[in-house]
């Protein structure tokens, strides 16, 4: 029974050696792969970069092109304007709006900014993000409508039936920077104010 349990341990000993053994043997490999493919990878960047360089090298011009028109994608990423950032506007556009009297304010201007005003409080607003642009429309229906014609795939309203609203880049949405132009000349009573050269209150000055 001694002779039994002595060899039984002996096995068992030889066995959890051989575990080891293999283990070892396996991150050993595993080790030795990562550290070959590293290797070949960084060969590989050191001659994408002779080569790269040596292309900067020969033509200059070009290398300076791709450099501004990869500078100039970066900084349209990263100053592609957010739908808070128009909402932010569109009450910057308002409260401005609000500050001039009824007899000054442009009627355009107040119609283009009460409408958007009420997209925006509609929930109609869409905006998809392009990386370096925005494109903002509105829907017909707002996102916290659950009709059939707003939840089924084959019944929702086709793109073609969506209308743009503005484009967003550079920190900037387009059409809202300029709804402001002009947004204190009063249309209609500069058109009362119209004289003809045959007026006699400034016919001397067309003599």
């Amino acid at each position: 029974a001694r002779l039994v349990l002595i060899r039984r341990l002996c096995t068992a000993a030889l066995e959890t050696q051989q575990q080891e053994k293999l283990k070892a043997n396996f991150w050993h490999r595993q080790y030795s792969n990562l550290s070959s493919y590293l290797r070949r990878l960084l060969v590989d960047y050191r001659q994408a970069a002779a080569e790269a360089l040596a292309d900067m090298e020969s033509a200059p011009r070009k290398t300076l092109a791709y450099l501004f028109v990869a500078s100039l994608g970066i900084v349209a990423w990263r100053n592609n304007p957010s739908y808070g950032d128009y909402t932010n506007q569109l009450r910057q556009c308002s409260l401005q709006l609000g500050q001039l009297s009824p007899s000054v304010r442009s009627p355009r201007c107040a119609e283009f900014i009460n409408r958007l005003c009420q997209l925006r409080d509609a929930q109609q607003l869409r905006r998809l993000n392009l990386g370096f642009v925005s494109l903002l429309w509105a829907t017909e229906l707002s996102s916290d409508c659950r009709l059939p014609d707003h939840t089924c795939e084959h019944l929702k309203p086709r793109w073609t039936r969506l209308r743009p609203i503005d484009v967003g880049c550079f920190s900037r949405w387009i059409l809202l920077s300029g709804a402001l132009r002009d947004s204190d000349i009063n249309e209609a009573e500069w058109g009362e104010l119209r004289l003809s050269p045959a007026d006699p209150v400034i016919s001397d000055a067309w003599d």
